[in-house]
């Protein structure tokens, strides 16, 4: 399971999808994150297991499960590296 370490939120600018830090202590990270789709799709999924974000991934974007499991666990753990999510316990 994976969960937000601070709180943050997900904010349109024209085109552009953009992971706003809210407080927290960032020191090396950016202060803004570009997200694309899915990285976008991630993000409002969680707290979730990587397999439900695979999931939502796989119905939206129309790609097998296993792919999209692969994007989202790459992706989750560069969240993670970045202290903007923690592996939480399942409950």
């Amino acid at each position: 399971m994976y969960a937000p370490k601070h709180r943050f939120v997900v904010r349109r600018v024209r085109s552009q999808t953009f992971l706003v830090p809210i407080g927290g202590n960032w020191n090396s990270n950016p202060a803004l994150l570009e997200l694309d789709p899915v990285g976008e799709l991630i993000i409002t999924c969680l707290p979730a297991t990587a397999d439900a974000v695979a999931q939502s991934i796989a119905e939206r974007f129309d790609v097998d499960k296993e792919t999209a499991r692969e994007d989202a666990t790459e992706f989750l753990e560069e969240l993670v590296m970045m202290g903007l999510v923690h592996r939480a316990i399942d409950t």
